[in-house]
């Protein structure tokens, strides 16, 4: 082996004491080579969160695509027929049926079925803060996964578990906006844990405690930070969080880890997949009674909708 060799085989090593999981964590002996796969779908969805996140700041008007793609079940679902055909003010000068005025708010492509904020939801953020700590945690988690997992794995984890968030949102908080990914970031979070894990041993045992640790300070200390001055839906981020507990078990490849253990952990990730979507479609939208007892002007529609 030539020194280029050699110096190419240590920039692969260093790589991965930064992003561990792609090849092992000693020195790599270059006659017996791991695959490491090429994180090309983490690095697409960053680039798609980023430029997502500058349109938002430019775009941020009544109809903005915050307020256009964020997860609003009044939008995505109808609510019963006498909530919508309720006669109620919607100007100074007119009145208008609650259907009507929703419609405006939500913009009227698709209404009232606009399942497709399911996934928009996924790359909007509310501020800077919120859209640093998510996308620095899915470059430093997202990276790690698909660096030893692939890029269909990680996808897999990461629309799985970011669908689970915003349904669990749905359920939950059904009058109230929803957006982030934060369900992808906890996903692929635990996906993580689980893998370094599974790699303990007395000899690296402080090693990957101190590894869990920072991944794990970097997602929830900013978090518990934010809980203070946000509403956060810590729900959407535990269902999320189990859902990610649950891939990564079916995605290890440690012995320790039965195939029954594999098959029971599918079964669940289905079962709670398919409960919260029933959930969501055996019912009707929200009656939102802010609607029906105010009096409606362009300006206070925004501050309502924000």
């Amino acid at each position: 082996m030539n020194q280029e060799d050699d110096e190419t085989e240590m920039v692969k090593y260093r790589v991965d004491q930064l992003f561990p999981g792609g090849v092992q964590s000693v020195r790599p002996n270059p006659k017996q080579k791991d695959i490491v796969y090429m994180p090309i779908f983490t690095i697409t969805v960053v680039v798609i969160l980023i430029s997502v996140f500058i349109i938002s700041q430019i775009d941020k008007g009544r109809y903005g695509i915050n307020k256009k793609g964020s997860l609003y079940v009044p939008c995505m679902k109808p609510a019963g027929h006498q909530t919508r055909t309720l006669v109620i003010v919607c100007d100074l000068a007119e009145k208008c049926t609650y259907d009507e005025l929703l419609k405006s708010m939500c913009s009227h492509f698709l209404y009232p079925y606009q399942l497709y904020r399911f996934i928009t939801a996924m790359f909007l953020h509310m501020n800077l803060l919120h859209f640093l700590v998510n996308t620095l945690n899915i470059i430093l988690c997202g990276i790690t996964v698909e660096r030893k997992f692939g890029s269909v794995k990680t996808l897999i984890v990461y629309f799985v578990s970011s669908f689970t968030a915003m349904l669990m949102h749905a359920v939950l908080f059904n009058q109230s906006l929803g957006l982030g990914a934060s369900g992808a970031s906890y996903g692929l979070l635990v996906v993580v844990i689980v893998d370094r894990l599974g790699t303990l041993s007395k000899a690296n045992r402080l090693r990957i405690l101190i590894e869990i640790l920072f991944y794990f300070s970097v997602l929830n200390i900013p978090y518990i930070v934010m809980s203070f001055f946000y509403q956060i839906n810590h729900e959407a981020h535990v269902a999320s969080a189990l859902v990610g507990l649950l891939l990564g078990i079916v995605l290890s490849e440690y012995a320790a880890i039965s195939r029954q253990l594999r098959y029971v952990s599918i079964f669940l990730i289905v079962v709670i997949f398919t409960a919260l979507i029933i959930t969501f479609f055996a019912t009707n939208a929200p009656h939102l009674k802010w609607i029906e007892n105010a009096l409606l002007t362009n300006e206070s529609l925004v501050s309502v909708v924000d």
